[in-house]
């Protein structure tokens, strides 16, 4: 869903829920959390995952915008405890980018993360980082 409340800023909110889809969640790809081993059942049980994102765009001037957003993810129920398996993910960060020439682009971006695993162990982090990309097309 994308809604613009006036030309020079929008909103936009996306949602999934379902089981054995993990991959797709950028954060969670590849990381196994698709479905885990089951010993008890002797087979894999899928899990269930739930994502929201909320993203507030606004162009400040032509070359000047910014950009906020707030994710959270949670895997359903674990089968197995103990095997370390992220329970929660929740990310916010805002930036600022110039837009420096028709190619290049330049950003100055914090973020905040915070993770809890199925054992309730938390642990969160900030990040300030600097971007620079120029595209050749």
């Amino acid at each position: 869903l994308r809604k613009y409340i006036n030309s020079n800023t929008n909103i936009r909110l996306q949602t999934s829920f379902g089981k054995g889809y993990a991959r797709n969640n950028i954060i969670l790809s590849g990381e196994g959390y698709d479905a885990v081993f089951d010993p008890q059942r002797n087979r894999a049980e899928t899990l269930s995952l739930f994502n929201i994102l909320g993203i507030w765009e606004h162009w400040w001037a032509p070359q000047w915008s910014s950009v906020a957003y707030y994710s959270y993810s949670q895997v359903g129920s674990n089968p197995v405890p103990g095997n370390g398996l992220m329970k929660r993910f929740q990310n916010a960060a805002i930036n600022i980018i110039y837009q420096a020439g028709k190619n290049l682009r330049l950003d100055v971006e914090g973020n905040y993360a915070r993770t809890q695993n199925a054992e309730g162990i938390k642990g969160d982090g900030f990040r300030l980082q600097f971007t620079t990309s120029y595209s050749f097309r």
